[in-house]
């Protein structure tokens, strides 16, 4: 059995680029070598598929495919900082968006 790092659980919303065509699909867990996607409907082992992170392209090949889920390797490896995108599910702005402020007083 060969060790695998830890992966962080995720709910993060991919537009993923395969073989067969675009789909909605979403990561479930991810670490800097690769993932598990869900929602992943005909993917192949072997497939080479792209999706994007922080306005830059990760490159991946399916490793497994089971139904709805696919395991990915990333190739090259992505960062630390894409990591952290994926698992907090930001877009890289520094600060959150503002809502509108409900500044009201009660006498």
């Amino acid at each position: 059995m060969q060790y695998r790092p830890h992966r962080y659980t995720t709910d993060y919303p991919v537009q993923v680029e395969a073989p067969m065509g675009r789909m909605r699909a979403a990561i479930s867990n991810v670490n800097e070598n690769g993932a598990q996607l869900r929602e992943a409907v005909g993917l192949s082992v072997g497939d080479p598929i792209q999706f994007h992170v922080l306005q830059n392209r990760i490159t991946a090949i399916v490793q497994w495919s089971s139904g709805e889920m696919a395991g990915l390797a990333f190739h090259p490896m992505i960062t630390v900082e894409q990591i952290d995108a994926i698992r907090n599910r930001y877009d890289g702005r520094r600060t959150p968006p503002r809502g509108p402020a409900n500044l009201s007083l009660t006498l």
